[in-house]
């Protein structure tokens, strides 16, 4: 079976894959990117890791985009902490994740992922040379996974989990079954996640209930939103505030609509609104759709040419990246987008500030949604009129806010220092 899934996978599907994204090239902007990108990589490799060849223990971290790269910085963190001497690589796949950390300065190396053939991805580790790969959650690419496991390296597969469907069913059983097996171990984020590796007959080798690190990171980056907040908790002169954070289309429509009517029932109140890619089409559409209802509005970027105080607008359209997380620091409720689009985005961030969470009805696809849902600290709407009544039934509940909110906070909490307890088994299982 394993011959077989190689084969096609080379022979039919890297050829295909291969010339998509030479086509998209020059249809999407992203594609243009990660080509661009990756152009003259391996050539350069050598010469740009020449500096770090006496560095050892060597730790590579792949992280397919920005997600998974928030969940591995406290990972980060923690090697460079217990390693002095060690050397922590990060590789991405998405150039939304990749132009955006510039900077960023935790790790020894950033970089994309070379395109995933056989040649490349036995070029790339041999210039990398790690002593141990760590791969984040989900990007299982078959050639980088084959060269691991026949160069002996352990590969572990981290925050682990499982999306439950038939649709999926079918793909582990056939196809990810056989990427599985090239891992030495695998860290899931909850038992029942290793319960159903096991169940399923999916992995046969060490399989180990670790936790999640995104809680380890939205806790620390909670920490440390002061510096972004400050100069905004000016603006909100006794109004009330919902955050919609990560929004998509649909989910700005709901949003939007419900506000609306809280407003023209005499509420005050302000919604900050930061779209889950803040690029010239998706912000033109909120202004578009801020003029429909007749909502007042600024844009962040704005608030830097006046006094932040003197900003008493409806809506705040955030256009700029990098600080969502600390923006939910100020809402007193915050509803996570994606969940009347493709699936909702990361909850755990407004949970970390002590806040209640609201999301659409797609929400299926993150465990921490339906922990929070279950504890009665997150809620779900399936249209505008359900949102609004629910914000008109809590907003003006000061108390039910702030319990509700301790709660959240504390279920986050409870489940941090998964990051330390991943360092101290690698420690462990290979005598660093």
């Amino acid at each position: 079976m394993r011959v077989i899934v190689y084969f096609l996978y080379n022979f039919l599907v890297i050829p295909v894959l291969y010339c998509l994204f030479h086509i998209g090239y020059y249809f999407n902007d992203k594609i243009k990117q990660g080509i661009k990108g990756r152009k003259k990589l391996l050539r350069g490799l050598k010469n740009d890791l020449e500096a770090f060849t006496d560095k050892h223990p060597r730790f590579w971290i792949h992280c397919s985009s920005m997600g998974e790269f928030e969940q591995s910085k406290p990972l980060i963190r923690k090697l460079k902490k217990e390693f002095p001497r060690g050397f922590v690589i990060v590789s991405f796949f998405s150039p939304s994740a990749f132009e955006h950390i510039k900077g960023y300065n935790e790790s020894d190396y950033n970089c994309y992922l070379p395109f995933d053939s056989k040649r490349r991805a036995a070029h790339f580790i041999s210039e990398i040379n790690p002593d141990i790969a760590l791969i984040v959650r989900h990007d299982l690419w078959p050639n980088y996974l084959y060269e691991l496991n026949r160069r002996n390296i352990p590969t572990i597969l981290i925050n682990s989990t499982i999306h439950r469907n038939k649709g999926y069913e079918i793909f582990y059983q056939i196809f990810e079954r056989v990427l599985y097996h090239n891992f030495t171990a695998i860290f899931t984020i909850s038992e029942e996640t290793k319960k159903y590796f096991i169940d399923k007959n999916i992995y046969n080798g060490p399989i180990k209930y670790m936790g999640d690190t995104r809680y380890d990171q939205v806790i620390y980056r909670a920490s440390n939103s002061s510096r972004i907040v400050r100069p905004l908790e000016k603006n909100i002169n006794s109004r009330k505030v919902i955050i919609a954070g990560s929004t998509w289309p649909d989910d700005e429509q709901v949003i939007i609509d419900a506000v609306k009517r809280i407003k023209n029932e005499g509420m005050k109140i302000w919604l900050i609104l930061i779209p889950h890619e803040p690029n010239k089409e998706s912000l033109q559409n909120i202004r578009l759709k801020a003029k429909e209802y007749k909502l007042s509005y600024t844009k962040f970027s704005e608030l830097n040419a006046q006094k932040p105080e003197n900003n008493k607008t409806d809506l705040l359209i955030v256009d700029k990246v990098g600080v969502l997380a600390a923006l939910y620091a100020l809402g007193d409720i915050c509803f996570v987008g994606g969940a009347f689009g493709p699936g909702i985005h990361n909850v755990l961030e407004p949970a970390a500030h002590g806040k209640i969470i609201i999301f659409g009805p797609k929400n299926s696809n993150s465990f921490e949604a339906q922990q929070l849902k279950d504890k009665g600290v997150a809620f779900e709407v399936n249209n505008a009129d359900e949102l609004y009544s629910l914000l008109t039934s809590i907003l003006n509940k000061t108390e039910k806010l702030k319990n509700l909110g301790k709660k959240a906070k504390q279920i986050v909490s409870e489940n941090v220092g998964t990051s330390d307890r991943i360092v101290e088994q690698l420690k462990h299982m290979y005598n660093l």
